[in-house]
């Protein structure tokens, strides 16, 4: 296994992780604030957040030396889990260009401001 690829996935893992934290935080803000969320928020809170199938991918591809092998044999949402980190990878994430949650909850300020 590579080891540029596996630190290019670490790092998308690390910069997917970062996004959920600060969304899952404005969320939460809405949630104290007693606004309902929408169903989109939930669902990306109940999916999006779970990063337990990227760690699941990153510890598969820690073992092998046939990464190929190991990836075509991967279940679908491991395979969901591995386009998730290589994306969060390969954006920007200073511009939230990620895919997944960010496009659920982006401008939850105004959001929440648009419910009061």
């Amino acid at each position: 296994m590579s080891s540029v690829y596996l630190d290019r996935l670490r790092h998308g893992l690390h910069l997917l992780e970062g996004q959920i934290s600060t969304q899952t935080a404005e969320l939460k803000s809405c949630l104290d604030k007693k606004e309902r969320l929408t169903e989109e928020e939930e669902a990306g809170l109940d999916n999006y957040a779970n990063t337990l199938n990227e760690h699941r991918v990153l510890d598969i591809l820690s073992k092998p030396s046939d990464i190929s092998t190991f990836i075509e044999q991967f279940a679908p949402e491991l395979k969901i889990a591995l386009e998730h980190l290589e994306d969060s990878a390969q954006s920007d994430a200073s511009a939230g260009n990620s895919k997944g949650m960010s496009v659920v909850v982006a401008n939850c300020g105004q959001k929440c401001a648009s419910r009061a």
